[in-house]
Protein backbone atom coordinates (compact mmCIF):
# COMPACT_ATOMS: atom_id res chain seq x y z
CA UNK A 1 0.00 0.00 0.00
CA UNK A 2 2.67 2.21 0.65
CA UNK A 3 3.51 2.49 -3.12
CA UNK A 4 0.22 3.36 -4.04
CA UNK A 5 1.41 7.36 -3.77
CA UNK A 6 0.10 8.63 -7.36
CA UNK A 7 -3.33 10.28 -6.84
CA UNK A 8 -6.45 9.08 -9.23
CA UNK A 9 -9.50 11.14 -9.15
CA UNK A 10 -8.82 11.93 -5.28
CA UNK A 11 -7.80 8.10 -4.49
CA UNK A 12 -4.82 6.01 -4.64
CA UNK A 13 -5.89 2.36 -6.60
CA UNK A 14 -3.87 -0.33 -7.78
CA UNK A 15 -5.58 -0.07 -10.75
CA UNK A 16 -7.62 2.82 -12.47
CA UNK A 17 -9.93 3.59 -15.27
CA UNK A 18 -11.67 7.03 -15.81
CA UNK A 19 -12.62 8.99 -19.11
CA UNK A 20 -14.69 5.86 -21.01
CA UNK A 21 -11.39 3.90 -20.73
CA UNK A 22 -11.60 0.25 -20.06
CA UNK A 23 -9.44 -1.74 -17.80
CA UNK A 24 -7.38 -4.95 -19.17
CA UNK A 25 -9.02 -8.24 -17.29
CA UNK A 26 -7.90 -8.89 -13.69
CA UNK A 27 -6.78 -12.21 -14.25
CA UNK A 28 -4.81 -11.89 -10.76
CA UNK A 29 -5.53 -12.42 -6.97
CA UNK A 30 -3.60 -9.71 -5.45
CA UNK A 31 -2.83 -9.54 -2.07
CA UNK A 32 -2.02 -5.73 0.19
CA UNK A 33 0.97 -6.56 2.33
CA UNK A 34 -0.36 -4.20 4.92
CA UNK A 35 -3.76 -4.82 4.97
CA UNK A 36 -6.91 -2.53 5.93
CA UNK A 37 -4.50 0.47 5.77
CA UNK A 38 -7.29 2.95 4.55
CA UNK A 39 -6.46 6.07 3.00
CA UNK A 40 -8.09 5.36 -0.01
CA UNK A 41 -6.00 2.53 -1.04
CA UNK A 42 -8.28 0.34 -3.13
CA UNK A 43 -7.58 -2.63 -5.63
CA UNK A 44 -9.52 -0.94 -8.43
CA UNK A 45 -11.71 1.78 -9.24
CA UNK A 46 -13.69 3.08 -12.56
CA UNK A 47 -14.83 6.48 -12.52
CA UNK A 48 -17.06 8.40 -15.04
CA UNK A 49 -19.26 7.05 -17.39
CA UNK A 50 -18.45 4.58 -19.74
CA UNK A 51 -15.80 3.27 -17.59
CA UNK A 52 -15.25 -0.31 -17.19
CA UNK A 53 -13.50 -3.10 -15.92
CA UNK A 54 -13.80 -6.64 -16.00
CA UNK A 55 -12.63 -9.07 -12.19
CA UNK A 56 -12.45 -12.72 -13.66
CA UNK A 57 -14.18 -15.73 -10.50
CA UNK A 58 -11.35 -15.99 -7.51
CA UNK A 59 -9.42 -13.38 -8.90
CA UNK A 60 -9.43 -9.58 -7.27
CA UNK A 61 -8.13 -7.79 -4.40
CA UNK A 62 -7.19 -9.41 -0.51
CA UNK A 63 -7.20 -6.55 2.68
CA UNK A 64 -7.90 -3.92 0.35
CA UNK A 65 -7.14 -0.23 2.44
CA UNK A 66 -10.53 1.14 1.97
CA UNK A 67 -12.75 -0.69 -0.89
CA UNK A 68 -11.39 -3.40 -2.81
CA UNK A 69 -13.75 -2.96 -5.83
CA UNK A 70 -15.22 0.60 -6.14
CA UNK A 71 -17.64 1.78 -9.22
CA UNK A 72 -18.42 5.28 -9.24
CA UNK A 73 -19.76 8.28 -11.34
CA UNK A 74 -21.60 5.74 -13.80
CA UNK A 75 -19.15 3.17 -14.22
CA UNK A 76 -19.40 -0.49 -14.70
CA UNK A 77 -17.57 -3.15 -13.48
CA UNK A 78 -17.93 -7.25 -13.84
CA UNK A 79 -16.97 -8.64 -10.86
CA UNK A 80 -18.73 -12.29 -10.85
CA UNK A 81 -16.76 -14.43 -8.40
CA UNK A 82 -14.40 -11.78 -7.83
CA UNK A 83 -12.47 -11.63 -4.40
CA UNK A 84 -12.66 -8.97 -2.16
CA UNK A 85 -12.14 -10.39 1.02
CA UNK A 86 -10.76 -8.47 4.34
CA UNK A 87 -11.40 -4.58 3.04
CA UNK A 88 -10.53 -1.85 5.60
CA UNK A 89 -14.16 -0.41 4.28
CA UNK A 90 -15.89 -2.18 1.89
CA UNK A 91 -15.29 -5.18 -0.30
CA UNK A 92 -17.59 -3.81 -2.94
CA UNK A 93 -18.36 -0.14 -3.28
CA UNK A 94 -20.76 1.37 -6.26
CA UNK A 95 -22.00 5.02 -5.83
CA UNK A 96 -23.75 7.89 -8.25
CA UNK A 97 -25.66 5.93 -11.01
CA UNK A 98 -22.80 2.63 -11.20
CA UNK A 99 -23.61 -0.68 -11.68
CA UNK A 100 -21.61 -3.79 -10.59
CA UNK A 101 -22.05 -7.24 -11.14
CA UNK A 102 -20.67 -9.25 -8.20
CA UNK A 103 -22.90 -12.70 -8.50
CA UNK A 104 -20.86 -15.24 -6.57
CA UNK A 105 -18.45 -12.64 -5.06
CA UNK A 106 -15.95 -13.55 -2.29
CA UNK A 107 -15.97 -11.28 0.84
CA UNK A 108 -14.98 -13.28 3.66
CA UNK A 109 -13.35 -12.36 7.63
CA UNK A 110 -13.95 -8.77 6.91
CA UNK A 111 -14.24 -6.88 10.14
CA UNK A 112 -13.81 -3.59 9.44
CA UNK A 113 -15.89 -1.07 7.37
CA UNK A 114 -19.97 -0.80 7.61
CA UNK A 115 -20.99 -3.35 5.24
CA UNK A 116 -19.10 -5.71 2.86
CA UNK A 117 -21.12 -4.41 0.06
CA UNK A 118 -22.05 -0.97 0.03
CA UNK A 119 -23.62 1.65 -2.56
CA UNK A 120 -24.81 5.30 -2.54
CA UNK A 121 -26.40 7.72 -5.20
CA UNK A 122 -28.73 5.18 -7.22
CA UNK A 123 -26.45 2.25 -8.25
CA UNK A 124 -27.13 -0.68 -8.73
CA UNK A 125 -25.39 -3.95 -7.41
CA UNK A 126 -26.28 -7.49 -8.14
CA UNK A 127 -25.16 -9.93 -5.42
CA UNK A 128 -26.85 -13.11 -5.44
CA UNK A 129 -25.01 -16.06 -3.94
CA UNK A 130 -22.31 -13.96 -2.27
CA UNK A 131 -20.22 -15.89 -0.12
CA UNK A 132 -19.62 -13.68 3.39
CA UNK A 133 -18.33 -16.48 5.91
CA UNK A 134 -16.03 -15.04 8.64
CA UNK A 135 -15.48 -11.51 9.97
CA UNK A 136 -17.84 -9.37 11.82
CA UNK A 137 -18.64 -6.51 9.56
CA UNK A 138 -22.47 -6.21 8.04
CA UNK A 139 -22.95 -7.57 5.12
CA UNK A 140 -25.03 -5.17 3.66
CA UNK A 141 -25.28 -0.99 3.27
CA UNK A 142 -29.23 -0.90 3.11
CA UNK A 143 -32.12 -4.28 2.94
CA UNK A 144 -31.55 -6.13 0.02
CA UNK A 145 -34.13 -6.12 -2.79
CA UNK A 146 -35.32 -2.80 -2.12
CA UNK A 147 -35.00 0.58 -3.65
CA UNK A 148 -33.54 3.61 -2.25
CA UNK A 149 -32.59 6.99 -2.98
CA UNK A 150 -28.81 4.77 -2.43
CA UNK A 151 -30.25 2.45 -5.08
CA UNK A 152 -30.74 -1.52 -4.90
CA UNK A 153 -28.84 -3.97 -3.93
CA UNK A 154 -30.09 -7.67 -5.42
CA UNK A 155 -29.20 -10.69 -3.78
Amino acid sequence: PTALNTAFNGSYPAFGVDKAGTSPVIGQLFSFNVAKVGGDKHGLMTWGAGSSAEVLPYKGFIGAGTHGILAGNGSTINAQGANCSNAGGHGIYAGHGSIINAVNAILQNQTNGNARIALSGGAYIAAHNANITGGTAPVFSQAVNTLTSGGIIYQ
